[in-house]
């Protein structure tokens, strides 16, 4: 088989099997390519040594991410090995998998199709650099590319609530029915009982007389128990595939109240209809008590699966269904639409005294934003992403309009945009620090330094200073708000902020005491995690002389704890991830790799050279930064359900 097409086989590595809210850094990528490419034969070896053997179980990496400022959400990196037979049975199962999904009637998110490789150049080539990822490297000029690819399976309708809630579905239902009420499942992910599936697909008696059966329900059910420690209640939460597993039964509960409610003589599409994205469930109806009927159902219908409905998330709206949400939205959508034109007759204006007014206007306009959201008394979380990802494109409209031939004094006057820009998008940031609004400041900042050359000095200055300044302050308030706990666990949203000062601001950042200190509450923890070691390293790495000490330190801690007598790297999926990232460090010698590699299978099998060369193909971060850009452009075009 070629290399081409098995990085194809192996495409949902790059989709389906990880989290979407990781630090920035981290990827499937080299797994990928190392499934995908033809390894020299000693290197091919030893990898496979580091990889051999099967457990019945497998303890994920859990970690968490914040929900808002007071609530967080675990999610799971599950075990590499587990990844890989995930994309095996994606490759065997995928037409099974869109047959249990098929049906539309109810579900806004499902999986309706393979999501084809070969895209149009526009989409491959996002700002010209989108091809630099990993795999693009295996495939010649005729074969497709899976690099870019934002998921395994094309989705419909929507591939986020946002879209529905503005659509014309929504509007069209909303002039056919007086009432609607909102439903959703208490912590789903947490409490789906693993064999349910099975009941799913067949009839519950028939699945449990033939439990034992070679079925694809069974397999299904088998690997994502054997994810999760082989426990069957709860699924690990964060992968795509634990999303296709609940839409598979939920699709189940969606078939079984439309048919148990038409034995009551209530008619889907004429009494009422239902919508349902992911676990959250809209109920339409013009009377209540036909809503009453339908919430019970699904309530019943739930319950078979063991799920149960969040009391405290039970709303019933009227006729018109505009909530304060729909109202800021819509608000906030003109002010942006009014701050695009103002921006178009900046760059059109000949007269410098009409170039300023347009720019004084533009500004106003920008800060009114933060009093819309106030006004409507909203939280900035539920608008946050919307309004960042908008600001984003407008950025790269007023850095795209600084090029060329322009009047004297207009590119300054744009780029005092572009820096209002930068402060709007810090400051929605510091209010609501979740992992996707760091994945914005990234993106916002790679971008910048692109076209800092379109920018003056004292504007590239301060550019620097509000990244650095914004970063710390986040850090400083994120830690006041944690306290002891600070340090103690994994925080991506701290992560990719230490991650994006360290590579866009540079030496000064990391000369700063504060960010310093961030950093050593990390591996004062004698326990590093993961996200920490690859966080703290790729930082330390900017500046090898300076940080020495630190970059033997937390090498040391991870030593400690890949020779433990108690690891198991089959098992323990953390172990295993440092395990690969310590062998690919680059400040680490080959012998000491050798040595303790050594150490560790009790053999002599690893030698100075190939224990090298094995560096370059483990490992799930790219220490030298170059790949960050391919991997934000690829957040960019993946469909998000975000779980925080």
């Amino acid at each position: 088989m070629s290399d081409a097409s098995r990085s194809l086989l192996a495409r949902s590595l790059l989709t389906d099997t990880l989290p979407y809210e990781v630090p920035v850094i981290f990827s499937n990528d080299k797994l990928h390519s190392a499934l995908s490419a033809t390894m020299p034969s000693q290197v091919a070896r030893l990898w496979e040594k580091m990889r051999s053997g099967r457990k019945d179980y497998t303890i994920p990496y859990n970690y968490e991410i914040a929900k808002d400022d007071n609530r967080t959400t675990t999610l799971s990196i599950v075990h590499p090995r587990i990844q890989e037979e995930m994309a095996a049975f994606y490759e065997a199962h995928n037409s099974s998998l869109l047959s249990h999904c098929a049906d539309g009637r109810i579900s806004l998110r499902r999986p309706v199709n393979l999501a084809s490789p070969y895209v149009s150049s526009q989409t491959v080539d996002v700002e010209g650099r989108l091809r630099l990822g990993v795999a693009q490297i295996l495939v010649d000029e005729e074969q497709p590319d899976v690099s870019h690819l934002p998921s395994y399976f094309a989705y419909g309708k929507y591939n986020l609530l946002g879209k529905f809630i503005g659509s014309r579905e929504f509007i069209r239902l909303e002039g056919r029915y007086l009432r609607y009420r909102t439903l959703d499942i208490s912590k789903c992910f947490y409490n789906i009982y693993s064999h349910t599936v099975n009941w799913a697909v067949k009839d519950k008696l028939l699945a449990k007389e033939f439990k034992s059966a070679y079925s694809f329900e069974a397999q299904f059910d088998k690997l994502m128990q054997r994810a999760n420690y082989n426990e069957t209640n709860g699924i690990v939460v964060g992968p795509e595939f634990s999303r296709v597993f609940a839409e598979i039964i939920l699709q189940r509960v969606d078939q079984k109240v439309i048919d148990k409610l038409a034995v009551d003589g209530l008619v889907f599409n004429k009494d009422y209809e239902i919508r349902r994205y992911v676990d959250d469930f809209f109920v339409f109806s013009n009377a209540t008590e036909t809503l009453d009927k339908v919430e019970n159902e699904i309530r019943a219908q739930l319950e078979f699966y063991k799920l149960y409905v969040n009391e405290k998330k039970v709303e019933t709206f009227t006729r018109p269904f505009v909530s304060k949400l729909s109202l800021a939205r819509q608000e906030v959508g003109s002010l942006l639409r009014n701050v695009r034109s103002a921006l178009h007759d900046l760059r059109k204006s000949a007269d410098p005294k009409d170039a300023r007014r347009h720019h004084r206007h533009l500004k106003a306009l920008m800060g009114e934003i933060r009093l819309v959201v106030s006004k409507h008394e909203i939280a900035f979380a539920n608008i946050s992403g919307w309004v960042m990802s908008r600001l984003k494109r407008l950025s790269r409209v007023a850095m795209s309009s600084m090029k060329g031939e322009l009047p004297e004094g207009m590119q300054a006057l744009i780029g005092d945009v572009v820096v209002t820009i930068v402060e709007q998008m810090f400051y929605i940031c510091a209010i609501d620090t979740r992992v996707r609004s760091t994945y914005s400041i990234a993106q916002l900042c790679l971008s910048l330094r692109e076209n800092m050359s379109l920018f003056s000095e004292e504007q590239q200055d301060l550019i620097a200073h509000v990244i650095m300044d914004q970063c710390l302050a986040i850090l400083r308030a994120t830690r006041s708000r944690e306290g002891e706990r600070f340090g103690r666990r994994d925080s991506v949203e701290v992560f990719n902020l230490l991650i994006v000062g360290a590579l866009f601001v540079g030496p000064e950042f990391m000369r700063s005491s504060e960010v310093q200190e961030v950093l050593r509450a990390f591996y004062d923890n004698e326990r590093i995690s993961y996200f920490a070691f690859i966080t703290l390293k790729f930082c330390y790495l900017r500046d090898v002389s300076r940080f020495s000490s630190e970059l033997a330190a937390i090498n040391d801690l991870v030593e400690a704890r890949i020779t433990a007598s108690s690891v198991d790297f089959m098992r323990d999926t953390e172990e295993y991830l440092l395990l690969n990232e310590w062998i690919s460090s680059p400040d680490l010698s080959a012998p000491k790799k050798r040595d303790v590699l050594n150490l560790i299978f009790g053999a002599e099998l690893f030698g100075k050279n190939a224990t090298q060369e094995l560096g370059r193909w483990t490992g799930f971060v790219d220490w030298s930064g170059l790949s960050v850009y391919h991997l934000l452009a690829k957040k960019e075009l993946r469909p998000v359900y975000a779980w925080g």
